[in-house]
């Protein structure tokens, strides 16, 4: 008889978990997608893109999530981006 408590069993902690790692698996990939088709778009006009092509970094961002992500976005759309060689002194 139960009390009204809910149960947690293993078999439903082991659905939960094939969840958690399938919609992680589904993630990554629509992480690697989008830098892919991105890295794309700058070649296409002419941007330079760093450290590999479209498969490097969709690659990366496959195998590392958010930080292959974040990786991508700090080389070519951040500050450090901006920067590709020492300040220039003016007299």
């Amino acid at each position: 008889m139960s009390s009204g408590n809910a149960e947690i069993t293993v078999g439903g902690v082991a659905v939960i978990a094939v969840a958690l790692v399938l919609l992680t698996v589904l993630v990554h990939v629509l992480l690697a997608i989008g830098v892919y088709h991105d890295v794309e778009t700058r070649r296409r006009s002419d941007c330079e893109v760093r450290f590999g092509g479209p498969w490097t970094w969709a690659g990366a961002t496959l195998l590392m999530g958010l930080v292959g992500l974040g990786a991508y976005w700090a080389i070519h759309y951040s500050i450090f981006a901006a920067t590709s060689g020492p300040p220039e002194i003016r007299a």
